[in-house]
């Protein structure tokens, strides 16, 4: 296949497309942002010190806190799940064979 693209150029590729989009809506966010503000002028001011919810800034801090706390536990999740599956895996040491590893464990491959 001369056509596949190297991994490492793909990821490239994919996070510039990322990024090209994530312009793109910073850019029609400030344009809306800018046009609220005008419209806004006409209506009573919302009370800024209202303590009920968190900041904007506060949300996006609190949901990238999560989100890295969330992918840290994906990423022990998926080390401890080829740690499990190692013996079943030939690069590993293991056979790579299902029904060995069922058998050895005494169990039947069709019975799981």
């Amino acid at each position: 296949m001369p056509d596949e693209t190297p991994p490492e150029q793909a990821e490239q590729q994919f996070l510039e497309a990322v990024r090209a989009g994530q312009r793109a809506i910073v850019e029609a966010v400030g344009a809306w942002a800018k046009n609220v503000e005008t419209l806004s002028a006409a209506y009573p001011p919302v009370p800024e010190e209202d303590q009920r919810f968190p900041t904007p800034e506060e949300v996006v801090e609190r949901s990238f806190d999560f989100a890295e706390k969330l992918l840290a536990t994906q990423r022990e999740f998926a080390r401890k799940l080829l740690e499990a599956a190692a013996p079943a895996l030939p690069h590993q040491g293991g056979s790579g064979t299902a029904p060995a590893a069922s058998a050895e464990s005494g169990g039947d491959a069709a019975e799981a």
